[in-house]
């Protein structure tokens, strides 16, 4: 949940904008990245599930246009 400022998420290969008290939720295979929007400070509170597997986090690099 979006608590302070702008932001947007990208799910997948959609990006949507966020505004303040926005929240999303996604499964635990979506691949998924948040940032601020507006060059302001984006506030977030995060939540998850425990997890119920021994699946490892995997982090991936260049999701967002720019940082290819």
């Amino acid at each position: 949940m979006l608590v302070g400022g702008h932001a947007q998420a990208k799910i997948e290969r959609q990006i949507v904008a966020l505004e303040t008290w926005d929240a999303f939720r996604v499964s635990p295979c979506t691949v998924f990245a948040i940032r601020a929007a507006t060059g302001e400070e984006a506030v977030f509170i995060a939540a998850g599930a425990p997890h119920t597997e021994s699946k490892r986090t995997k982090f991936v690099r260049g999701i967002w246009p720019s940082d290819s």
